[in-house]
């Protein structure tokens, strides 16, 4: 499990868009489970869960609270 985390612009959800495959990227390579996530089959996306934050999300929740809700 990890966090991206940085200023709005930074590209973070385009990032992740690619590691989904949910984005084309424009150049170099990708692999995520030892897949192309432009190539990968329904299977694959079963295994590579991604829980986006919502801004329902109550900020008085530590680190742990958080990830033992969403886990």
């Amino acid at each position: 499990m990890f966090s991206v985390l940085g200023p709005n612009g930074a590209g973070k959800s385009t990032a992740v868009e690619i590691l989904q495959g949910h984005r084309s990227r424009g150049g170099g390579t990708v692999s995520v489970l030892g897949v192309d996530p432009a190539s990968a089959d329904r299977r694959w996306r079963s295994r590579a869960v991604v829980v986006r934050p919502y801004e329902s999300t109550p900020v008085e929740l530590t680190v742990r609270e958080t990830v033992t809700h969403f886990g």
